[in-house]
């Protein structure tokens, strides 16, 4: 669940659109790959740190080597 109290920086927010385009070719389903390549398209240059504070954060979730979007 998303937590109100810790919105998105414009970083993370970047990171998340790209993720939820690529997430509507794939069902919600990515692999933790196509993640993190969908941040690196975005411009990050850490994108396991901001993958991390998506999940912290509750926009995102892994599940069986998979990530999909609250």
């Amino acid at each position: 669940m998303r937590n109100p109290e810790t919105p998105l920086t414009h970083i993370e927010q970047e990171a998340y659109t790209r993720i939820r385009q690529l997430a509507e070719y794939t069902d919600g389903v990515l692999s933790p790959t196509d993640a993190l390549a969908a941040i690196c398209a975005a411009g990050n240059t850490h994108p396991d740190e901001i993958l991390e504070r998506l999940i912290l954060k509750g926009y995102v979730y892994g599940v069986e080597n998979t990530i999909r979007l609250t």
